[in-house]
């Protein structure tokens, strides 16, 4: 991968996670830019890190967004084992999210998760992942996240 390949993707992966970053903020939000090393330093080694520091100041109501974040991140970024990371800390922040009761995040995960195993041509598992979910809403489709999880449940449908 050529530098520019690579400034390209770390300010994709930047614009990213200043798009998906969530309202308020709180320092754990602020740092996952700095944690995944847009700002300053070695972003693969200042990446691994974010999540010990959001268990150390106790600000776990963004730990299953920050994973999942991460994980988009990984795989913008592209990194040889990024499919399987990106995997893993989706993994976790689903179960983060249901732990928290936060059906939102687990919606961003899940969709996330559908559109990896879409791209792993694991088309059945992804719905009969995500419909259920989706289900659970009675109200708010016109959220950005209903939107998109419906459009990709379109897509699978198809």
């Amino acid at each position: 991968m050529s530098p520019n390949d690579t400034a390209k993707r770390k300010k994709n992966a930047s614009a990213l996670i200043i798009k998906c970053m969530i309202s308020p903020p709180s320092s754990q939000a602020n740092n996952v830019a700095v944690d995944l090393g847009f700002f300053s330093g070695d972003g693969k080694q200042q990446c691994r890190n974010f999540a010990p520091r959001s268990r150390a100041n106790s600000e776990r109501i963004f730990e299953a967004e920050l994973q999942r974040l991460k994980a988009r991140a990984l795989l913008v970024c592209g990194a040889p084992d990024s499919k399987t990371q990106a995997q893993s800390l989706l993994d976790q922040a689903l179960a983060t999210a249901r732990s928290q009761h936060a059906r939102s995040l687990e919606l961003r995960a899940a969709k996330d998760l559908a559109a990896l195993w879409i791209g792993q041509g694991r088309r059945d598992d992804a719905l009969a992942f995500l419909a259920p979910i989706h289900a659970w809403f009675t109200e708010g489709f016109d959220t950005h996240d209903l939107k998109e999880a419906k459009v990709l449940l379109d897509q699978l449908q198809s």
